[in-house]
């Protein structure tokens, strides 16, 4: 992987199934390497005294450069590390989405930035060409209209 990613659990001790699994999730947006920065997952249950299950939040943070995308997944019920891996799944898969948007702006950008050049310069035809040589050597006198 090309840029720094940070996984950071709060107020839990996470299983080895959990780390891998946001690892791995998080491991796929390595195909806009060169569009990310950094890259942070934070994975937070911040109450432990629900009867029903505690919420969870997840909040993704990518640094792209001139900006920063973020995904926040919250309020999800959570009672076994399978729920909590679906909502950490759901959170990644929204700022995988939002990426691929952001890259795919750029790239559209740029490719309409340089057809607009494009446009504007023209053909240059080799007969032409020559002619203008020709008329610049009668004009100066020498076939080196502006000497170094």
């Amino acid at each position: 992987m090309d840029f720094q990613l940070d996984i950071v659990f709060l107020h839990f001790e996470p299983s080895d199934l959990l780390k891998a699994f946001t690892y791995a999730k998080a491991a796929r947006m390595d195909r806009f390497r060169n569009h990310i920065v950094h890259c942070r997952v934070v994975v937070d249950i911040p109450h432990h005294h629900h009867s029903k299950g505690n919420e969870c939040l997840v909040l993704v943070e990518i640094l792209v450069p001139g900006g920063m995308l973020v995904v926040r997944q919250a309020g999800v019920k959570v009672h076994t590390d399978e729920d909590l891996c679906r909502a950490i799944g759901v959170a990644l898969n929204k700022a995988y989405v939002k990426l691929r948007v952001f890259s795919e702006t750029r790239i559209r950008h740029h490719k309409a930035r340089t057809r607009s050049y494009r446009r504007h310069m023209r053909r240059i035809d080799p007969a032409s060409f020559n002619d203008d040589l020709d008329r610049v050597e009668r004009m100066t006198g020498s076939p080196e209209a502006f000497p170094a």
